[in-house]
């Protein structure tokens, strides 16, 4: 297996959390905030099973140098040659592909249409080179109602779609020891 073109996830960004999102103002270019605020996408799949629509780049080029927080970057799945590539609404996990034995979802190459709610950021408590994640929260009736057809819940782990806008690295530091992310349990595991 070619590790270009399929590498291994990154467990960082498939591990749950309790980071909390905190809400940012939103840029001052008010045209260019009604442009964004609805859009359409293409579902796709990778080999790997992850769902996911695939949106235009224009969501975070246009935005992330109106953002008033230095040493911002673009997110790292930018310019990597791998799916999915730049901007994008997770849809499915491959986790929760595997879980749900989901191989063949012919609705892979359709457009649903998704409206955007607000810009938040939270400090990700599981991505160890990320000080600071940007995001836009998104609403979708289409990708909700895609994943309670294959009996998902309605949102993705809980959570609002999302798209990321931009991410702040953290700085290498020697001194700093990383808190332990806080792993959650299932309640019914206790009562069986």
């Amino acid at each position: 297996m070619d590790r270009k073109k399929n590498p291994e996830p990154i467990w960082y960004l498939l591990t749950e959390s309790l980071e909390t999102p905190l809400s940012q103002p939103v840029p001052q270019n008010a045209p260019l905030m009604k442009s964004l605020c609805k859009g359409q996408g293409v579902l796709r799949k990778t080999r790997q099973g992850f769902v996911y629509l695939d949106i235009g780049d224009q969501f975070i080029t246009a935005l992330t140098p109106h953002l008033r927080t230095p040493g911002l970057i673009r997110p790292p799945y930018f310019n990597l040659h791998i799916a999915p590539e730049g901007a994008h609404i997770p849809v499915i996990s491959k986790r929760e592909g595997d879980f749900h034995y989901l191989d063949n979802i012919p609705e892979v190459g359709t457009s649903c249409s998704f409206v955007i709610e607000g810009l938040y950021s939270a400090k990700p408590d599981t991505w160890p080179e990320v000080e600071e994640v940007w995001f836009f929260t998104v609403t979708s009736p289409e990708l909700e109602k895609l994943r309670s057809r294959y009996f998902l819940t309605a949102l993705p782990n809980g959570h609002a779609f999302h798209i990321v806008v931009a991410v702040k690295p953290r700085k290498p530091s020697i001194h700093a020891a990383r808190p332990v992310p806080f792993l959650r349990i299932n309640p019914g595991f206790l009562v069986a």
